[in-house]
Parts: C-alpha cells; structure tokens; sequence
C-alpha cells in the first residue's frame, strides 16, 4: 500500500514585509533548514492636514491620526482608502492594488459646508 504524500504550506507574514508562502512536500525533518525569501516593502502612509482623521481601507478602519500608516493592504486586487474627519468633506483615493499605493503621500482636508 503507499502512503499519501504529505504536503505542509507555511505562511509567513512580518510587518513591512510581502507575505510570503512556501510548500513543502514530503516529511519535515528536525534540524532541517528550509529556506524562504521574502521582499522587503515600504509601509505606505497618508499624511493628513489640518487635522487627525481617521483612515479606512477597503472599508475597515486603519488607524486614527495625522500620520497613519497602511499596514494591512490586500495582497490582492484593487485598494481603496477613505479618509473621514467631523466637519470636513470625505476624501478617497483608488489604486488598482497594493504595489500601486505610493509609499507616501499628503492630503489637505476641506471643511465641510
């Protein structure tokens, strides 16, 4: 009789770096070295004046502050981040992924009428 082939994915994620996936089939064995490389990536943030605002993306709040770092991009398809203040007019911006998100960028809230 044969023995099914064991598979095992390790998935790897560290702030300020791609994730990053491995498979690896077969037994893992202690002592074992596996490698896997990830890509080192800038942490976009969005630079807000003249207040602190709170930050969305894909509509799940980032994070609440002048300067406000997008952390948790999508690995995949397109990216939208919302920018909403009390008494000023909304503010988004689209890209079509994550790659496309400039690594730092500024916006000037308007007071709302």
């Amino acid at each position: 009789s044969s023995r099914p082939r064991r598979v095992h994915r390790v998935d790897l994620e560290k702030a300020g770096f791609a994730s990053a996936a491995r498979v690896i089939e077969g037994g893992l064995r202690e002592g074992r070295t596996y490698d896997v490389h990830v890509e080192l990536r800038a942490v976009p943030t969005v630079h807000l004046s003249p207040v602190e605002a709170d930050v969305f993306v894909n509509g799940r709040l980032v994070g609440h502050g002048q300067s406000v770092p997008l952390e948790a991009l999508p690995e995949e398809g397109p990216v939208q981040v919302r920018i909403r203040a009390e008494g000023y007019e909304p503010v988004e911006r689209r890209w079509s992924s994550a790659r496309d998100v400039p690594e730092k960028f500024d916006v000037t809230l308007a007071a709302s009428e």
